[in-house]
């Protein structure tokens, strides 16, 4: 009978761990540098533990380069291509950095391999941004983590 009641209570802690445990970390990747938005995404992405950063896509080699640098990233997170990299790491999320006419190539790809939720900058966020100093620009990228998304994005679903 001990030995019945001891695995019982193993179990039941077994359980009990699990039941309380926090879920996995979302595994995203970041798809291109060239906005200095990815400046001021990087480095909370460390800080947090709801989120992993597994994989960053960036062609221009000088600017990955640059980036593992100034952040510390291991060579082996970056990517070339955006096909290879979904093929091989098949993040949950991605976050596009790239620009502004990418971005469309980019949702399309993603959404070929699954569901894409797609967030748009809003307009007033827009116009607050407009002719701004790269300096000033860096800063606001920063504030931007700390504001609701339905202040910054328009957020709609695409699916395959």
């Amino acid at each position: 009978m001990k030995t019945h009641k001891v695995l019982l209570i193993g179990f039941l802690s077994l359980a009990a761990g699990t039941l309380h445990s926090e879920p996995p970390p979302v595994r995203f990747a970041i798809v291109g540098l060239v906005h200095d938005h990815a400046r001021g995404f990087i480095p909370t992405t460390s800080s947090r533990q709801d989120i992993q950063l597994v994989a960053i896509v960036e062609p221009n080699q000088e600017l990955a380069a640059r980036y593992a640098k100034d952040y510390k990233l291991a060579d082996g997170l970056f990517y070339k291509s955006l096909e290879a990299m979904l093929d091989r790491v098949k993040p949950q999320a991605v976050a596009a950095f790239t620009s502004t006419f990418d971005h469309r190539r980019v949702v399309e790809t993603c959404a070929s391999r699954g569901d894409v939720l797609e967030f748009r900058p809003q307009a007033a966020y827009l116009k607050s941004i407009t002719d701004q100093a790269v300096e000033k620009l860096e800063g606001l990228s920063r504030q931007c983590v700390k504001k609701p998304e339905a202040e910054l994005f328009a957020i709609r679903r695409i699916s395959p």
